[in-house]
């Protein structure tokens, strides 16, 4: 995917469309664990589609590569695994 230039803008805008809908709907910082984690994800959804548009693809690679190491696979996984388990 990070080889074709018009796939990372396609899968950008509609990232970043679904982020923007989901702040614009659900910009929501109280009220329990699921609003704010529905609001978190909408505003990760947001800025990762600006990242998709907004970074050459030389750059996503190379940053694919660095998180996909064995080395740094803990690093990745240890904070995806305490929010899976908070949620």
């Amino acid at each position: 995917m990070a080889e074709s230039p018009g796939l990372l803008l396609v899968s950008g805008i509609f990232t970043m469309a679904g982020g923007v809908a989901t702040v614009i709907g659900h910009n929501v910082w109280s009220g329990g664990a699921l609003p704010v984690a529905v609001t978190l994800l909408g505003w990760v959804m947001l800025i990762k589609g600006f990242v998709l548009m907004a970074v050459p693809p030389e750059r996503l690679i190379s940053s694919y590569g660095f998180l996909t190491s064995g080395r740094r696979f803990r690093l990745v996984m240890v904070p995806s695994l305490v929010l899976s388990a908070w949620c």
